[in-house]
């Protein structure tokens, strides 16, 4: 059976350690050499790396597929209704569903389903992003 690995995964609770898009004046520049992993399933050795926030599989084999996005790319994670600014830094399919590895602004992570966050591109507009 496989699972969903999350490893070191920062969660923090939203208004503390993140920057909601009605807060945001201008976007961080994109990671260009290191710091995401595109077309390919991330490792344990690209999480323990600071590339990539999750690995699909039992731990030791990654049975994820990229998903056909831009990685890395702007994006807004909402819950509840709250938008906060992330980079993607990941994208896979696995048998539970599309997952996205993101970084905030503050540089802590979290992962969620493809569904919970506006795709924004890769150039950085900061007019792009809605307020609540």
């Amino acid at each position: 059976m496989h699972r969903i690995v999350f490893a070191s995964i920062v969660l923090f609770a939203l208004g503390t350690g993140s920057l909601h898009a009605a807060e945001l004046t201008s976007l961080p520049p994109l990671p260009t050499a290191s710091g995401f992993v595109a077309g390919r399933p991330a490792t344990q050795a690209d999480v323990d790396a600071g590339n990539a926030v999750f690995v699909i599989g039992d731990g030791a084999v990654s049975t994820g597929s990229p998903l056909a996005i831009d990685v890395p790319q702007y994006a807004l994670f909402v819950d509840e209704g709250v938008k906060t600014v992330v980079v993607v830094v990941q994208a896979e399919r696995g048998v539970d569903g599309s997952r996205i590895g993101a970084r905030k602004v503050d540089g802590s992570t979290l992962v969620g389903a493809l569904e919970e966050f506006e795709l924004l591109g890769t150039q950085p507009d900061a007019k792009r992003i809605a307020p609540n």
